[in-house]
Order: C-alpha cells, then structure tokens, then sequence
C-alpha cells in the first residue's frame, strides 16, 4: 500500500464507507483484506479509500448506498424511489429547469447499478431527441434545447467523477467529432463508456478537423479512434471521413464510428472499421477489446 495525501474530500475511512454502504467495518476491512477494495495509507498511517473505488465496489457487488450524503452526494437523499427514471420524467426535470434534480436522478440510477450504456441509451437519448424537437416550436424552443444540453453536459460532466480512475495499462482511446458537427454530448457519452472500462481516453470534442485526427493519433498512440457523425454529411465530407479511417487502418489503429450519419453511409466505409448504432454495442465492443485481467 502506498502513501498518499489526506485529500479527505475523495477519500474515505473505513468507517465512512461502512456507513455509506450500510454494512459492518469489519465487512470493510475484510473486502480490504482481501484485494477488493483499494485502500492506500496517508502519511500519519490512516487507512483512506478512494470515493471512486468505494463507488466500483458498490456497484460491482449491487450494494445499495445507504448514505449517499457521506460520499459526497446529499442531493441523492431527495430522490423519491417510487419514482422510475425514464424518458419523459428526465425530459421533464430538464424543461422545468430542474437540473439539479435530473443529475440527482441519473446519479442515483448509477450508484444503484444501471450501467451507462442503460441510462445512456434510454433516458438520456428519449430526452434529449424529444428535447431536440422544440426547435420546431420557434425561439423559446431553442432557449429551452440550448439550457437542456447545457444541463446534460454538466451532469455527464459530474458522472465522471463517480467513475473509477483510468488504468495506465490499459489503451487509450481518442475521438470527437468532424468540423461540420456541434453536438458535444455524443463524445461526452463516448468517453465516459471507455472510462467505466478504466480506458484512458482524450475527448477531442465537436468541430475538430479531421487533420487533428491524424496529428492526435501520431502524437498520443490511441489504440481506437471514435467518431461521432450525427450531423448530415456531405459528399465529400463522407470522402473525408473515408480516408480518415483508411489512414487510422493502415497505422492498426481501430476506427469506431457511431451516429445516424455513420448508419447513413454504412456501405461507404472501408472494411475493418467498427460501426455502432447503440452505447450498448459500443459497450460490448470496449469490453472485447479490454484484456479480461486487467482490474
């Protein structure tokens, strides 16, 4: 066991942690003991466990959280549990301005198992496609999709911090979006699917050029290039795109493509890239990819 800084806001004793989860120190202390839950000692000796290895724990073994407020998370205390996180309730809670609340919910769905891909795949996208049709409604309908966005980037953002740290030993993947595309939050979703995999990962974001692709790849070794095409592709950007991928090929580099534009054009891409059309299929596609002893 290493030492480490009493950084106390993301850690927590033994002790802590069996009241966050409602179980017996000594249960603790044996899961310790027994290389399940990472435990590092500070400088005067103190046993501290990292917040986001309590989290993985928690979630691996279906723990319930019973005192979400000691892990740092009080606004979990106010989610009512008769009440099921889908579609309409996040689309809801995102309209009234309740952000807050929608972090809450989807924090607490997490911290109680639902995988990412669950949460990413159901309530997020219901939401946020429904959401994307009040454009259709005139100015206050672009108001209301521009502070939506907003509000899911941050919770996506905040998700982050709950998720277990990267493992170097594990490879990195890299992507964003192509220069004519501004969404944000499908690479958001992206990165966060690599990370509960504890890959490495570099979020490039919308609008990048595809020579920064390139330039990226060459400068940090990525094992996967993603890239999120949801907006309409013109000829020859698909061209662009097309070559992008050939050139990530010819350097064993894995090109994964997902969005609508990606399913749009399927037949046009060079063999041997991956196609997506779900974060559930991205899931099993990083869980493939990463080595089976890798904890």
């Amino acid at each position: 066991m290493n030492v480490m800084n009493e950084l106390l806001t993301d850690t927590l004793s033994p002790k802590e942690l069996a009241m966050a989860l409602g179980v017996s120190e000594s249960s603790i202390k044996r899961w310790v003991d027994s290389g399940l839950i990472t435990v590092y000692r500070t400088a005067g000796g103190h046993r501290r466990i990292p917040r986001n290895d309590a989290i993985r724990f928690a979630r691996q073994k279906g723990l319930r959280i019973a005192r979400a407020d000691i892990l740092g998370l009080p606004g979990l205390e106010a989610v009512e549990r008769s009440d099921t996180l889908d579609g309409d309730l996040l689309y809801r809670l995102l309209t009234s301005q309740k952000s807050d609340h929608a972090r809450n919910f989807i924090h607490a769905a997490y911290l109680s198992g639902v995988s990412l891909a669950e949460l990413f795949d159901g309530p997020v996208v219901a939401a946020m496609k429904r959401i994307g049709e009040e454009w259709l409604s005139g100015k206050q309908g672009i108001y209301i999709e521009h502070r939506a966005t907003a509000a899911v980037e941050d919770i996506i953002s905040q998700l982050g911090t709950l998720q277990p740290e990267p493992l170097q030993i594990l490879p990195l993947a890299l992507g964003g979006a192509p220069p004519n595309d501004p969404h944000t939050i499908p690479s958001q979703m992206v990165a966060s699917m690599f990370r509960e995999h504890r890959w490495r990962t570099t979020n490039l974001g919308p609008r990048t050029p595809l020579y920064s692709f390139v330039d990226a790849t060459q400068e940090e070794k990525p094992s996967l290039v993603w890239l999120a095409l949801k907006t309409e592709l013109k000829d020859d950007q698909v061209s662009g795109v097309v070559a992008l991928c050939s050139r990530l090929l010819e350097a064993n580099v894995l090109p994964v493509l997902g969005g609508s534009e990606a399913v749009a054009h399927e037949g046009k891409w060079p063999g041997g890239i991956r196609l997506v059309n779900s974060m559930t299929e991205l899931d099993q596609i990083i869980a493939d990819l990463t080595p089976v002893d890798a904890s």
